[in-house]
């Protein structure tokens, strides 16, 4: 992943989009939590078994160069609260920053 740049990150999920109540993709570094998406935003992509989350240049510019933690959190209609294992990715700068 690059900063300032629009990404799209795609998670397989082992649930249909009708046993979701919430959720929660949380981006950490340092043990910060340096941006989250719910998955019930507007331009959150949400299908059985999957979710897609469009990243604005914004977005990817305020993730820290360097390697950050991704984590799914989900609230189920039965009451059950699964999070996924951590998983990590390496957020890399641009020469030209900012918006363009």
């Amino acid at each position: 992943m690059r900063q300032w740049t629009t990404d799209r990150l795609t998670f397989g999920i082992p649930y249909k989009v009708s046993e979701l109540r919430d959720g929660y993709v949380t981006f950490s570094q340092g043990g910060i939590t340096v941006l989250e998406k719910n998955i019930f935003d507007s331009d959150v992509e949400l299908s059985d078994g999957l979710i897609e989350i469009p990243l604005t240049q914004e977005q990817t510019g305020a993730l820290p160069e360097g390697m950050i933690e991704m984590q799914i959190r989900l609230a189920l209609m039965n009451g059950d609260a699964p999070a996924s294992d951590k998983m990590q990715t390496f957020v890399d700068g641009v020469l030209k920053g900012g918006v363009i």
